[in-house]
C-alpha cells in the first residue's frame, strides 16, 4: 500500500486503532454535520500554525542552549548545563500543572482523571515521549559541546527524524500524506541538510553517531507524542511529557554535582551558562507544548520536518545577535527549507484531520481542553 494518498480524506483504520477501541461513528443531522465540517476546516490550519510556533520557539531554545556550553571545557560533556535545563522543565510542569489544578473544578477532576487506571497508560507513554526526547536533546547539546565544528552533521542527520516518525505512524496509525505534504517535507529536510553541512568542514567520529542517536531518539518521541495525541489533549499530556523530562535532568544535575565535587574533569558551570541553559529549557518546554498541540491535529512527519527547520530562525538568530554571516550555501539552504514549509502550508489547506489518523472518530477516553 502507498505512503501516500491521492485524495486527502481517505481514511485507513489499523488494528491499533481498533483494538484502542477506535469505532468510527457516522454524524446525524444537518446542524451536526456543518459543526464537524467547520471543526475539521479550523483543525486542518490550527496544526499547521502550532508547528510553526513550536519551530520558533525551539530556535530561540537552541540558540540559548548553543550560547550555554560556550565555555565548557573541550571534549567534555555539558552535564551542567542539561542539568539546568531540567530544572527548567521541572518549572514548567510545576506551573502547568499549578495551572490545571487552579483553572477550574473541571480541569482538576480531568487532571486527577489521567491517573486512573484506564487513562494511566497514555500518561506513561507521555512519561516516556519526554524521557525519549531528554536523551535526544542530550545528544545534540553534547554535539556542540564536544566537537562544535562537526555538531552541522549531527544536525543534518538528525533531521531524518521526520521520516522515522512519518514512517512509524504509516505503519502504526495508517496515518496516510499526500503527495504534496511528502514533497514539502523532503524539500524542507534537504534544506536543513544543506544548511548544516556546508559548516561542516571538519568532524570528528563522534559527530555521525550522535547525530543517529538524535535522529533515532527524536522520531520515537515524535511517533509517542502523537500517540497521546490521540486520546489527550496537550493540556494534560504536557504535564507527563515535561515530568519526564524533568526526572532525567534532575538526575543529570545531580551526576554533575557528584563529578565535580570528587575533582573530576568537569567544572563549576558558570552563572551564565546556567542561566542560558535554565532559560533554554523553559523555551523547550513552550516549544514542545505547541508540538505535542500539532501532533494531537496533523500529520507527524510533517509536523517533525517543520519543527526541524527551527535552523532558519536559529540562522537568522546568529546573524542578526551574533554577527555571524552565513555563508551562500547555507542562505540557498535557508530558502529550500522555506520552501518545503510552504508546500506543506499548501498541502494542509486540503488536508482533513481524519487523514492524519486524529478525529477519524469519536474519542470517548479523551480529556476534554480547558474551556472558559
Amino acid at each position: 500500500m502507498a505512503l501516500w494518498s491521492s485524495q486527502s480524506h481517505k481514511v485507513r483504520l489499523s488494528p491499533l486503532e481498533i483494538e484502542s477501541g477506535y469505532v468510527a461513528h457516522a454524524v446525524n443531522g444537518s446542524g451536526a454535520s456543518q459543526s464537524a465540517s467547520s471543526s475539521e476546516s479550523r483543525s486542518s490550519k490550527t496544526w499547521l500554525y502550532l508547528a510553526l510556533g513550536a519551530m520558533i520557539a525551539l530556535a530561540f531554545a537552541n540558540f540559548a542552549l548553543g550560547r550555554s556550553v560556550v565555555d565548557v571545557p573541550n571534549n567534555t560533556l555539558p552535564l551542567g548545563q542539561v542539568g539546568m535545563m531540567g530544572v527548567g522543565f521541572v518549572a514548567c510542569c510545576t506551573l502547568l500543572t499549578t495551572v490545571l489544578l487552579c483553572y477550574s473544578k473541571e480541569t482538576r477532576r480531568t487532571l486527577m482523571e489521567t491517573l486512573d487506571v484506564q487513562k494511566r497508560r497514555t500518561s506513561m507513554v507521555a512519561f516516556c515521549a519526554g524521557l525519549l526526547g531528554f536523551i535526544g536533546l542530550f545528544c545534540l547539546t553534547s554535539a556542540f559541546a564536544v566537537d562544535s565544528e562537526g555538531a552541522a552533521v549531527t544536525v543534518a542527520i538528525s533531521s531524518g527524524a521526520a521520516i522515522i516518525a512519518g514512517v512509524l505512524c504509516y505503519f502504526l496509525f495508517g496515518e496516510l500524506l499526500s503527495r504534496v505534504e511528502i514533497t514539502g517535507m523532503l524539500v524542507a529536510i534537504a534544506g536543513v541538510i544543506l544548511m548544516a553541512v556546508v559548516n561542516a568542514a571538519s568532524s570528528g567520529p563522534l559527530a555521525p553517531i550522535l547525530g543517529l542517536l538524535t535522529m533515532l531518539f527524536f522520531g520515537l518521541t515524535n511517533v509517542l507524542q502523537k500517540y497521546v495525541g490521540r486520546f489527550m489533549t496537550c493540556w494534560y499530556s504536557s504535564v507527563f511529557f515535561f515530568a519526564g523530562n524533568a526526572f532525567l535532568g534532575l538526575l543529570v544535575l545531580f551526576v554533575h554535582m557528584g563529578v565535580t565535587a570528587d575533582g573530576g574533569r568537569l567544572r563549576d558551570t558558570s552563572s551564565q551558562g546556567a542561566g542560558l541553559a535554565f532559560l533554554g529549557g523553559i523555551l523547550l518546554c513552550l516549544g514542545m507544548f505547541f508540538a505535542m498541540g500539532a501532533f494531537e491535529r496533523g500529520p507527524a512527519g510533517p509536523i517533525a520536518a517543520i519543527g526541524q527547520n527551527n535552523s532558519i530562525v536559529l540562522l537568522l538568530l546568529q546573524w542578526s545577535i551574533l554577527g555571524q554571516v552565513p555563508q551562500t550555501l547555507a542562505i540557498v539552504g535557508l530558502f529550500i527549507a522555506a520552501l518545503g514549509i510552504v508546500i506543506l502550508a499548501l498541502g494542509s489547506q486540503s488536508r482533513k484531520p481524519s487523514s492524519a489518523g486524529v478525529s477519524v472518530c469519536e474519542k470517548s477516553t479523551r480529556p476534554d481542553s480547558i474551556r472558559s
